[in-house]
């Protein structure tokens, strides 16, 4: 397993989808290290946050773009080694994200919280993400 194969896409996967601990444990059973799972989490996580920009023109890498980088690679690692998709895909999440995390609630209470987003490309890209980042470890509250 030379490239991360299964035990990198469930990390990625489970990462993408706001579920860390998901791949986390399986990998660690199969001997990846912190650096390793960081990796993959990083890859699912900027997948999964284009992924839901909405249309087309809203991503960082169309459907097509990105299916023309994954389809020739055995494993998640492969990935990881092409530059122009990691690089554009993480500069475009931290972006996105340091816009995002600066949102004020407008609305915080104890048992939800309202979060308001402007009608542009990068809330598009976010949303599932900052969701999920706002909900880690609050399963008391709604958003």
């Amino acid at each position: 397993n030379r490239g991360g194969g299964r035990v990198g896409g469930a990390v990625g996967a489970g990462e993408g989808e706001g579920l860390p601990k998901l791949g986390e444990g399986r990998a660690r059973g199969r001997g990846r290290g912190r650096r390793a799972i960081a990796a993959f989490g990083g890859l699912g996580r900027h997948l999964n946050y284009d992924a839901d920009g909405g249309c087309g023109d809203d991503r960082h890498f169309g459907p097509a773009a990105l299916a023309g980088a994954m389809l020739p690679v055995a494993a998640p690692v492969d990935l990881m080694q092409d530059a122009n998709v990691l690089a554009g895909l993480g500069e475009g999440y931290r972006e996105d994200m340091g816009k995002a995390r600066a949102l004020c609630p407008e609305r915080a209470g104890n048992e939800d919280r309202q979060v308001t987003q402007p009608h542009e490309k990068w809330a598009r890209r976010e949303a599932g993400v900052l969701a999920n980042e706002l909900m880690q470890g609050r399963t008391d509250q709604e958003l």
